[in-house]
């Protein structure tokens, strides 16, 4: 078999070290290799490199950086609701890694309650399908 791709249930999860970015085990021209998690028209295939990918023993799907961003996109829905344009329109990407580190631990702060609230109970919501890496 040439190329082969598990189904879900089958799928053998790694993670690399560094990034802390989830693969799954695919075959490519008879060779293992590592399909990264994009989702379902993503198509970036990597080596399973050993030294960068390590078997991900906590299958749960997130990481804490995907639970910030789900809550990200859920406070910038909130913010066009609570009028503050400013906020709505900055996207993840736009961030610094010191405030996607910041979003990541305490949300949007005290900016405003629902917004709080918000963060606090998607945190909640998602923490049992988050890995800790």
């Amino acid at each position: 078999m040439l190329d082969a791709d598990p189904e879900p249930h089958e799928r053998v999860y790694y993670r690399n070290i560094e990034t802390g970015q989830r693969a799954y085990v695919v075959t490519r021209a008879g060779l293992e290799k590592l399909r990264v998690d994009h989702g379902p028209n993503s198509d970036i295939i990597v080596a399973l490199n050993p030294i960068e990918w390590t078997v991900d023993k906590d299958v749960r799907p997130i990481n804490t950086v995907h639970l910030a961003q789900v809550a990200y996109e859920a406070d910038r829905a909130l913010c066009v609701r609570l009028s503050l344009h400013r906020e709505a329109k900055l996207e993840w990407r736009d961030l610094t890694d010191k405030e996607r580190a910041r979003f990541m631990k305490s949300g949007p702060g005290d900016s405003h309650p629902a917004r709080a609230r918000l963060f606090a109970y998607i945190r909640r919501a998602l923490e049992p399908y988050t890995s800790k890496q």
